[in-house]
């Protein structure tokens, strides 16, 4: 065969294979062309079958099919989170199947085989898309945000008794609401069960291994035994349960346990009574018409950092002895305390007189032994009510007459509105400021007109507030026919009462007074107004000069049903 002849073969073969391969393509092509517009067989959207459907017709079959899907309700779980049950409102998300972008991908043209393949022998199982409202969906992010989101919690050891217990670490969970929001569209129609949204997960700082370490390596050698201590010489067993009331377990930059001094203090006092010797604060009081001040005494105390140190050795060691370091504990209140608050001389004064009546006497006695000596510090403010405490029986305190409703009734404490005067005025004398007072609705002549004040528990309060820099101190006490409360101090206002002459009289009446326990009277007063006040100075300098008016009731005559 000649070479030209070969050639001639060879041409003739190349262009059959040429001619084959462009119908191959063409026919390729043509497929393509022709399963465009159409969805594979076998496909499953959601569970909804449109196969061989164009995407127009499966836009409807998936809208009639899944629409009442998107009018139930949700729940929604946090992946790997133990929390209450919560669901997703769908009327406010206002859901709509995403059929462009679920059916997107199973039409169109494509030369993709694997694609033709589907569309020729079947295709798969799809979720369609939801579309939601974005702003919706946030608000119910958020909501669900604040009941499962959780901090991260560092391991912890307690005491119980004298059994160390490990508090596990537990890893903070924050819901990712923009992951969260993908998963809720591509997840509400794939199944009914609870959609599981994406968290950002925190680890806690510090493990509970760490924590199970420090008590297996350390506590519990430590507890297991009891240990003694060498207190001044003597000899002090602990219990492993005193041990563990005394100590606060604390984590900075790894585990360590402290001694609470007080507590270490109580311990010691149960085993050795007296064994150390307490600091006491100064204090102040007024003895004999004369301040006297009672100097403050250091006392021991047990230095806890240098006992922590050595129990730790204890916890390491067969020996569970210590001997504590005693150090000297200063008073909370030193002498000097005291003396600088310049409680020195009388800064305002006031007797009023009573007439001798056991049972009111004795709500005045009582009330005065509760003011007497109290301190009020340079800025602090005096309130008769707390000062006095409740007014009970027990504390000797007696029913006495009082105006309830203008009219005379009787009512335990009944009286010290001659004490609340008394206190009222001294305040108001030496120029402190007025917080709170209210005179009595009528006239008794034992007050000074238009500058008293009556007292009712948790309704009228007497109150002033100690604007000098130095403190004030109350005494009050009862002497013959009169009824003397003084403010100690040093003298730092000038003040000069203004109070005017009694005006608009109101004529009393007689009137009937409906309640059970009436008491008939035919003693009656007249009512009246009175304009008082002050001016207040302070180194020559004028810082208040006021006035206000008084009215009082008249007071009637009573007659009972």
């Amino acid at each position: 065969m000649t070479q030209q002849r070969m050639l001639s073969i060879l041409r003739s073969r190349y262009g059959i294979i040429g001619i084959a391969a462009i119908v191959i393509v063409i026919g390729y092509l043509a497929l393509a062309v022709a399963l465009a517009n159409h969805i594979p067989a076998g496909t499953k959207v959601s569970g909804v079958d449109v196969s061989g459907l164009t995407q127009q017709q499966a836009q409807q079959t998936l809208a009639d099919a899944l629409d009442p899907m998107l009018h139930e309700q949700r729940e929604v779980k946090l992946s790997n989170v133990e929390h209450d049950p919560v669901f997703l409102d769908p009327e406010g998300l206002e859901l709509q199947v995403d059929t462009e972008r679920t059916l997107d991908r199973l039409t169109g043209f494509s030369l993709n085989p694997l694609r033709l393949w589907r569309h020729m022998f079947g295709g798969d199982n799809f979720s369609a898309f939801v579309r939601t409202n974005s702003e919706s969906l946030a608000t119910q992010l958020d909501a669900i945000s604040e009941t499962t989101d959780r901090a991260a919690r560092d391991a912890t050891i307690r005491l119980e008794e004298a059994q160390p217990v490990v508090e596990k670490a537990v890893d903070g969970v924050k819901l990712d609401k923009e992951r969260a929001a993908d998963v809720i569209e591509q997840s509400w129609l794939t199944n009914t069960d609870a959609i599981v949204l994406p968290v950002a997960v925190t680890e806690a700082q510090v493990t509970t291994e760490t924590a199970t370490e420090y008590v297996d390596t350390l506590l519990t050698p430590l507890l297991e035994k009891p240990l003694s201590l060498t207190v001044k010489e003597k000899l002090v067993e602990l219990s492993p349960a005193q041990i563990a009331a005394a100590m606060t377990i604390e984590y900075k930059d790894g585990f360590a346990f402290s001694i609470d001094s007080e507590k270490i203090r109580d311990v010691v006092e149960q085993v050795q009574p007296g064994l150390l010797t307490a600091p006491k604060d100064a204090s102040i009081a007024i003895e004999n018409s004369a301040v006297k001040i009672t100097p403050a005494v250091d006392g021991e105390a047990i230095n806890t950092e240098a006992l922590a140190s050595d129990m730790l050795g204890v916890a390491k060691s067969k020996n569970r002895t210590v001997t504590v370091q005693i150090d000297v504990e200063k008073p909370k209140l030193s002498t000097a305390d005291i003396e600088g608050l310049g409680v020195k001389e009388i800064v305002a004064e006031i007797s009023t007189p009573f007439y001798e009546d056991p049972v009111r006497s004795t709500n005045l006695r009582v009330g005065s032994s509760y003011v007497t000596n109290t301190l009020v510090r340079p800025g602090e403010t005096f309130d008769l009510q707390t000062a006095l405490g409740p007014l009970e029986e027990s504390r000797g305190f007696v029913r006495s007459g009082v105006i309830v409703n203008g009219f005379p009734a009787t009512d335990i404490g009944g009286g010290l509105s001659q004490l609340a005067t008394n206190v009222f005025n001294v305040g108001y004398r030496a120029g402190l400021e007025d917080v709170a007072h209210k005179p009595h609705t009528v006239y008794y002549d034992r007050y000074p007109m238009g500058l008293e004040s009556t007292i009712w528990y948790d309704q009228i309060f007497v109150k002033w507030k100690n604007t000098t820099p130095y403190g004030v101190l109350i005494e009050s006490f009862l002497d013959g026919s009169k009824i003397t409360t003084r403010l100690w101090s040093t003298k730092y206002y000038d003040v000069q009462l203004h109070q005017g002459q009694p005006y608009n009289f109101v004529k009393a009446q007689t009137k009937r007074n409906p309640a059970t326990d009436c008491k008939p009277s035919t003693h009656k007063k007249d009512g009246f107004s009175v304009e008082v006040g002050r001016t207040v100075s302070l180194n020559g300098e004028q810082i208040e000069d006021s006035r206000n008016v008084v009215h009082y009731d008249p007071l009637p005559a009573v007659t009972c049903d």
